[in-house]
């Protein structure tokens, strides 16, 4: 009778053991699919100084702004090959939901582009026009990336949506 008991104790710990070893597996896989901080800074400060230049309305402005849109296109490429490494979930759910984050931003910028002020209020403008871009933009790459990891650590995904 003792050694049933004995080894319904020793499955019961080499089940919990197993289990904590697949949820540090899980971790590390999420760990392993974030996008780095420096990432999710960079981005949302270049697109905000883009966009906040362009509200100047002047030719220095529309130059800082080609500038700093190159750069966010470089980070963007920088981001699409540490995909490539990382992983990525693609799928309906997440596809709807950044097409909805996308539809705001898109929003945002024209209710923003369409403000003219004088020049002395507009240089403020611009400032708050650049700050918000920004601030919305950080918002939609934090969602992006705690939603992924979440469905990465809950294991739901289907092996064919995970690029």
């Amino acid at each position: 009778m003792e050694d049933a008991n004995e080894q319904h104790v020793r499955d019961e710990d080499g089940a919990r053991a197993g289990l904590s070893t697949i949820a540090e597996a899980r971790r590390a896989a999420v760990e392993t699919a974030r996008r780095p901080t420096w990432l999710n800074v960079a981005s949302p400060l270049a697109i905000g100084l883009a966009f906040g230049s362009t509200q100047f309305h002047t030719v220095l402005g529309w130059v800082a702004a080609a500038v700093f849109f190159a750069g966010f296109a470089a980070l963007g490429i920088v981001d699409a090959m540490k995909v490539r490494r990382r992983g990525r979930i693609i799928d309906g759910r997440a596809m709807g939901w950044q097409f909805l984050w996308i539809l705001g931003f898109v929003i945002l910028l024209s209710l923003l582009g369409s403000v003219t002020l004088s020049p002395p209020a507009q240089q403020w403008f611009a400032l708050v026009a650049g700050v918000l871009v920004a601030a919305y933009t950080y918002g939609f790459l934090r969602w992006d990336e705690v939603s992924m990891a979440k469905r990465l650590a809950a294991d739901d995904f289907d092996p064919y949506t995970l690029f």
